[in-house]
């Protein structure tokens, strides 16, 4: 959990993530993951990631309470722009306003 506090657990195996690193030619090429969406689970991973910031992990990610807070209101997913901006560059002559 701690190298990705933003992905789901397995549901199999709740000590893992859900997560995956495609390697081609053993260059890695990209980073995925299922997100997280459990507001209560997201709370303590922030808590936990920032008891090691204040330790001295400077790679730790930092308490985001709004985060919290839009997963509380069920606020969609954070990767929606990403993929506006994918079709908008993949989309010849495509005016995106």
């Amino acid at each position: 959990m701690a190298i990705s506090p933003l992905a789901k657990r397995d549901d199999k195996n709740p000590e893992i993530n859900q997560r995956f690193q495609p390697i081609i030619a053993g260059s890695e090429m990209g980073n995925g993951y299922s997100e997280l969406n459990d507001p209560l689970d997201q709370r303590g991973r922030f808590e936990e990631q920032q008891k090691l910031r204040e330790a001295g992990d400077e790679e730790a990610q930092m308490f985001d309470r709004e985060f919290v807070e839009a997963l509380e209101y069920g606020t969609p997913h954070a990767d929606v722009n990403n993929k506006i901006k994918l079709v908008t560059f993949e989309t010849p002559n495509t005016f995106v306003e």
